[in-house]
Formats: C-alpha cells, structure tokens, sequence
C-alpha cells in the first residue's frame, strides 16, 4: 500500500465548558488569532493555528481525558512549536496567569525545551521551542 506523503492537520477539537473564560485563555494568555467559524448547532471558537486551526466546541458536561498511570503527560493533548522568543514570552505569560505546569519546564532528550498545562477545562497542552 503506498502512503501519503502530503499531509497535514485541518484542525485539532477540544471541548470547553465556558467560551468565555476559553476565550480569555486562548486569545490572552496564548495570544492565538481567533478567526471566523460558521454558526452551528454547538457554539464554539475557532483560531489559527499555523497552517491548521484549533476549534474549541463548547460542552458544558466535558469528561476528563485518560491519562497513563505512570506519567500524566502521557494524554491526549496537543504541541504548539514556538520560537525561543515566542516560548519564552508565552511561558511569562502562562506563569504571570498562574497556570500551573505539569513537571517543570525543561530541555527533553532532544536538546526541545517543553512545558505542559492544562487550560481552564482541563485539557492539556504543550509548547516547545522547535521553531527556529
């Protein structure tokens, strides 16, 4: 079977229970560009996220995602790449909102500084500095 070698991400889709404090999380603290997203039946956001797009969907009753016993980072989430000024800039940001990471924010195996949080809805999310 022959793979595909052109791919890319649409987007990524997490549920929220509140737009509002998303909103304040993922345009304030994230800085993500919001962009426009067609009136569904679910309310929702929809930001830019390099060539893909982040949609959150707004669920008031949102379950928790699994995580593996032995290391919490082990859960679904999803990396944002950064630059090192970008990363820097945003993990101030992050701290000065008083999100809390999930173990420190450190270089991993591949020289690739890493930090995960979870937003207001307890999805968990990374940065990391491999943009250059």
């Amino acid at each position: 079977m022959k793979t595909i070698s052109k791919l890319k991400i649409s987007h990524i889709a997490l549920m929220v229970k509140d737009l509002k404090i998303a909103k304040i999380f993922y345009t304030n603290i994230l800085n993500l560009e919001e962009i426009d997203r067609p009136d569904f039946l679910i309310k929702g956001l929809w930001y830019k996220l390099g060539e893909s797009q982040l949609h959150l969907m707004l669920c008031e009753d949102t379950p928790r995602p699994h995580m593996h016993s032995l290391n919490e980072t082990v859960q679904p989430h999803f990396a944002i790449a950064l630059t090192n000024a970008v990363f820097s800039s945003t993990i101030q940001r992050l701290l000065f909102a008083k999100v809390s990471f999930v173990g420190e924010v450190e270089k991993n195996s591949f020289g690739v500084k890493q930090a995960f949080f979870y937003d207001p809805d307890q999805n968990m999310l990374e940065i990391n500095n491999e943009l250059s």
